[in-house]
């Protein structure tokens, strides 16, 4: 997937480019470990796709595009 920065992306698809699981994802937020925001304030979790990359980048992991 190629980055676009003002992309936002669901826990599902966060967990499908990042190849770890849902919880994973959850897990991450609660550690405050990736930043996430929430639709109408307290809704799904949404993730900017260059913050996602940048928690991939801290863990020492690349993402390659498929």
């Amino acid at each position: 997937m190629p980055t676009v920065p003002d992309r936002w992306l669901s826990t599902k698809e966060v967990a499908e480019y990042a190849q770890v699981s849902e919880a994973t994802i959850y897990r991450a937020v609660a550690l405050n470990r990736l930043q996430a925001g929430r639709t109408n304030g307290r809704g799904h979790l949404r993730f900017r796709q260059d913050a996602v990359d940048a928690w991939l980048e801290s863990a020492g992991v690349t993402s390659d595009p498929v």
